[in-house]
């Protein structure tokens, strides 16, 4: 895809660069691509296009083996998100939108680079360490199944117990008796 903006003014050109940093990170964190942009100096008049076509593009294919940095920074960000994850799973309120939302990306973008990392789903990492930590938690005979619940990040014990027998093949009542 190529797009020709004319400016006039200096001011405008800084003005443009920043947008079109901006819509490169946008467009390419949602289709996961690497996108390239360049700026010619001004053109006076149109038999001048062809010439700083060919010469923005000869600039912005020269840059094309730095793309293998968008590969690091996905890698980075799974990494961030991994971390933050093992941090607050046990917030009831975590979701895939507030993550998102702290990480100023999209969701489907977050998502989609999360599950080619980890081979995780959002929600079964989630989920996945919930049941870890439960697993744990129900080995202290003092606390209730509704606090292990609250505890782990469910609000609805019915909830937990469900998706505890789901992921381990028995009730946490079950589970907890095979260490009492």
């Amino acid at each position: 895809m190529v797009g020709i903006i004319t400016l006039d003014q200096l001011e405008e050109q800084k003005d443009i660069q920043a947008s079109i940093q901006e819509m490169q990170g946008e467009i390419g964190d949602i289709y996961n691509l690497a996108l390239l942009a360049g700026i010619s100096p001004v053109c006076r008049n149109e038999n001048q296009l062809p010439s700083l076509y060919a010469q923005t593009i000869k600039t912005v294919t020269s840059k094309a083996p730095d793309l293998s940095v968008n590969q690091k920074k996905s890698n980075m960000l799974v990494n961030a998100v991994r971390e933050y994850l093992n941090n607050s799973y046990c917030s009831n309120s975590l979701s895939l939108e507030e993550v998102a939302d702290h990480f100023r990306k999209n969701p489907a973008y977050i998502s989609k680079v999360f599950k080619k990392e980890t081979g995780f789903n959002f929600s079964d990492y989630i989920t996945q360490k919930r049941m870890e930590k439960g697993k744990e938690l129900l080995t202290d005979m003092t606390l209730k199944i509704y606090e292990i619940a609250e505890l782990i990040g469910y609000a609805d014990a019915s909830n937990f117990i469900k998706v505890f027998k789901k992921h381990c093949g028995m009730s946490p009542n079950e589970y907890r008796s095979l260490f009492g």
